[in-house]
């Protein structure tokens, strides 16, 4: 994996992690996180690698540890950040926080359902690298959502949602349902997962394979594993 780094001073409080392909031109994203009213030192590591979304685990963790801030803010390549975006983000974060995440607008609307959006999220470096990063069996889809039920569940301090955390996803995010990573995450976050997840996304994970004439299949799945 390549990194291109940029920093506006040699003492970052905040590293900005963005994975992409070298097919996708992520400089619409770096020219508006320059336009950030944040006052204080911070940077930006662009991941590069040749593969698709499903590496995207891995890049995440590469940023991560080549991050030089406390504060490590992950987002998307193809995201549009409010200017006050890391000053947000860098308000929220008190002594006993570990994670942030806000609500998404665009192609992507989230509303702070404890799910958590990879292209809003922020941690604190040493508790994610503690806990292990990003689980990379999940790259592509529910890798956000796991990453913070596992910093929830283990990590020493406190996940907030922050309604002034705000991005905007402008268009229609690139990843689709993968109903075994769906299995993955419902068994090991069981009680999470009933409480947090709408029913509607585990039918449209469905629908989404039975259209590929693979329901009967899966649906025995589904119900072994009690997601019915």
């Amino acid at each position: 994996m390549e990194i291109e780094r940029w920093q506006s001073g040699p003492n970052p409080s905040i590293s900005v992690v963005i994975p992409t392909v070298p097919s996708t031109d992520h400089s619409d994203v770096v020219e508006e996180l320059k336009e950030q009213s944040f006052t204080e030192e911070w940077e930006i590591l662009i991941i590069v690698d040749d593969e698709p979304t499903d590496r995207r685990c891995e890049a995440r963790n590469t940023g991560l540890r080549e991050s030089t801030a406390d504060i490590v803010a992950h987002t998307d390549d193809d995201v549009s950040p409010p200017s006050d975006w890391l000053d947000n983000i860098h308000t929220a974060f008190e002594a006993d926080v570990i994670c942030v995440e806000g609500p998404v607008r665009g192609g992507m609307n989230y509303t702070g359902t404890g799910l958590y959006r990879g292209c809003n999220m922020a941690v604190r470096r040493s508790e994610a690298l503690r806990v292990g990063g990003w689980d990379e069996e999940f790259a592509g889809w529910r890798d956000d959502t796991e990453f913070g039920w596992r910093l929830e569940r283990e990590g020493e301090g406190k996940c907030i949602y922050v309604d002034s955390l705000l991005m905007h996803h402008p268009p229609k995010p690139r990843t689709e349902p993968r109903i075994d990573q769906e299995i993955m995450l419902y068994n090991r976050f069981s009680n999470r997962y009933r409480d947090r997840v709408p029913g509607s996304a585990k039918k449209h994970a469905f629908m989404f394979l039975v259209e590929r004439r693979l329901g009967r299949y899966i649906l025995n799945i589904l119900n072994k594993n009690g997601i019915n």
